[in-house]
């Protein structure tokens, strides 16, 4: 496989000297053993790592660089025997004696993000990157000669997945280690990648900035989260080339997509990638089959399968799918909301408060109440210019936006939402500030 080159900012890395870099940490590793945690920190060295593990054929697990002690003890009691990698470690002579062991494929391990609660542990082929590069290739069309940018974390399949299909597809990679507002105005602009990936709460920061941001590059793959309608509209009347996407950690990422259009609903997440089978239950909660979706969680050497009869992954996650086969999720069942017998998601609560010009961020959850099952709170973040009386106001906009059940019926005022590193709402901490 060719590696890639590096797009810095102000710099280029060759693929020579990139190759120079992945030979001595893919000898380090082939000598010293079969599986190995990296602190995935946002930085060039990570990616040398990654691409030693992809190239040698062994067994990565990208962490979170500031893991604790603890979670890092956690995280081996379900991998087994880790070894860590740092480039401390390259001045090391003496390989380590280590008993080889059958790691069935799994190219790397990574941790979901715990939206349904601990993280597990996926394992992740080289069949399934391989298939899933090769679906997104068809899927949005692309080549060789372009360049995606590298700015998701690296220890999530965002960001994994990135360097994995450049590996695949023999693309080089953009590189920024935090794509704030300013870097994404850079690079949109720069006409040095083809592809940039992002979650739609910098898209708005964008165009807030900026309502009309130059973009040279084809495609803004949004994810992550649902697009609310006003930051869909501001994108579109901007021109901007902007696609809407689903996937998960067991997918290796994206498994639908589609271009985002003017009658596109904030829940809309595209199209079925090649090779992707997929069946909705009667519930409701997608299922998916498929060369790419990973083949279960790792535990001690060990992948515990936990599909159904037929292969199929459940997703947890509650869709719809239309006549033309497009998809709109939901949300997942653990966020669904029953409130006095009625199903409430907090996606559509949450895109009816983001209309309202003077909003900033929402996060909508149950709170338990022995009259209604439960009902909706909304943490809400103000801008700095906002009515004197902000709840009685968002009351009286609400009346002409939702359905009355779908009111929040309590509301917090806070400085930001909580979230992961993906930007994800971590709910259940927006639920612990409402409870006593």
């Amino acid at each position: 496989m060719r590696l890639p080159g590096i797009r810095l900012r102000d710099e280029y890395l060759e693929p020579s000297f990139v190759e120079q870099e992945v030979r001595r940490r893919k000898e380090w590793m082939l000598a010293n053993g079969q599986l190995f945690y990296l602190r995935a920190k946002a930085e060039e060295s990570s990616i040398f790592w990654i691409l030693a593990a992809l190239s040698a054929r062994l067994t990565i697990v990208p962490i979170h660089p500031a893991s604790t002690a603890e979670e890092i003890r956690r995280f081996r009691d379900v991998l087994g025997d880790a070894i860590e990698l740092s480039d401390e470690k390259l001045a090391a002579i003496t390989p380590m004696p280590f008993t080889r062991k059958d790691m069935q494929g799994v190219s790397a391990i990574l941790f979901s993000s715990g939206s349904t609660g601990v993280p597990k542990a996926i394992a992740i082929t080289e069949r399934n990157l391989l298939a899933s590069a090769r679906a997104h290739e068809i899927q949005h069309g692309l080549t060789p000669s372009d360049r995606w940018l590298l700015s998701l974390p690296l220890f999530h399949i965002g960001g994994f997945s990135i360097i994995s299909r450049a590996y695949f597809l023999g693309q080089d990679i953009a590189f920024s280690a935090q794509l704030n507002v300013e870097e994404a105005v850079f690079w949109m602009g720069s006409g040095l990648v083809t592809g940039l990936s992002m979650v739609p709460t910098l898209l708005w920061r964008v165009l807030e900035k900026n309502p009309n941001p130059a973009c040279k590059a084809k495609l803004l793959l949004l994810g992550g989260a649902a697009l609310p309608n006003a930051t869909r509209e501001r994108a579109l009347r901007a021109r901007l080339p902007i696609k809407v996407s689903y996937g998960l950690t067991e997918s290796c990422s994206q498994v639908f997509s589609d271009w985002v259009s003017s009658d596109s609903s904030p829940q809309y997440a595209g199209r079925a990638h090649a090779g992707v089978e997929y069946r909705v239950l009667e519930s409701g909660e997608l299922c998916l089959r498929g060369e790419m979706i990973s083949p279960g969680n790792w535990h001690n050497g060990e992948i515990i399968n936990d599909r159904d009869e037929e292969s199929f992954l459940h997703t947890g996650d509650l869709v719809e799918l239309d006549r033309e086969m497009r998809l709109s999720v939901q949300g997942r069942e653990g966020d669904l909301i029953i409130s006095g017998g009625e199903n409430i998601f907090p996606v559509e609560v949450e895109d009816a408060i983001l209309s309202i010009e003077w909003i900033v961020d929402v996060a909508v959850v149950g709170i338990p109440s022995e009259e209604w099952g439960k009902q909706i709170g909304a943490l809400v973040v103000l801008r700095e210019t906002h009515p004197a009386d902000p709840e009685q106001e968002l009351r009286k906009l609400l009346r002409d936006k939702i359905n009355p059940w779908k009111q929040p019926k309590r509301y917090l005022f806070g400085k930001n939402v909580p979230r992961n590193a993906m930007k994800k709402i971590i709910r259940q901490e927006v639920l612990q500030l409402f409870l006593p």
